[in-house]
C-alpha cells in the first residue's frame, strides 16, 4: 500500500509538473540578426559596423522589437526602433503588422528566409528579394 500511494505522488508530481520547457513556442519567438540580403542576383553584405547592430525580436506574446541601425546623412550610427505585432498564419505564413511573408525555417529553427518582392527605386521593377536571419 505504501508503494501504491508513492507511485500515485510521483505520477500526481509528475503530470503537474509545468516548466517553461514544456511550452511549445513559434519557432520565430527569440532574437535574430540579418545574415545576408539577395536583392536580385545579387548579394549585399552588410559589413559596416553600424548595420550590423541591428536586431529584430519577436516575443512570445505576439509583439515584435525590430532595431535597425543606420548612418544618417552625419555619417553618425543612429538607431531606428519600431514596435509592432507578429501572428502565425499557419503554413509558414506570418502577418508582421499588416504584411504577410512567406518564411522558411532551417537549421534547427536558428536560421529563417524571407521572400519578399520590392519595388526598385530607379528601375521601378519589382525585384525578388530574399533576407536570412541567425538566431542570436
Amino acid at each position: 500500500m505504501k508503494k501504491f500511494i508513492l507511485l500515485l505522488i510521483i505520477i500526481s508530481g509528475l503530470i503537474s509538473c509545468n516548466s517553461e520547457n514544456d511550452i511549445d513556442l513559434d519557432p520565430i519567438v527569440g532574437s535574430w540578426k540579418i545574415k545576408s540580403i539577395l536583392y536580385g542576383n545579387k548579394e549585399i553584405y552588410l559589413t559596416d559596423e553600424c548595420n550590423i547592430k541591428s536586431s529584430i525580436t519577436f516575443l512570445n506574446d505576439n509583439s515584435i522589437f525590430e532595431s535597425n541601425f543606420h548612418k544618417d546623412i552625419k555619417g553618425e550610427c543612429v538607431n531606428f526602433e519600431k514596435k509592432y505585432n507578429w501572428i502565425n498564419l499557419g503554413k509558414s505564413i506570418y502577418q508582421f503588422g499588416n504584411e504577410e511573408f512567406k518564411i522558411e525555417f532551417s537549421n534547427n529553427n536558428q536560421t529563417h528566409k524571407i521572400t519578399t518582392e520590392i519595388i526598385d527605386i530607379i528601375t521601378n521593377e519589382e525585384v525578388t528579394t530574399i533576407i536570412t536571419y541567425s538566431k542570436i
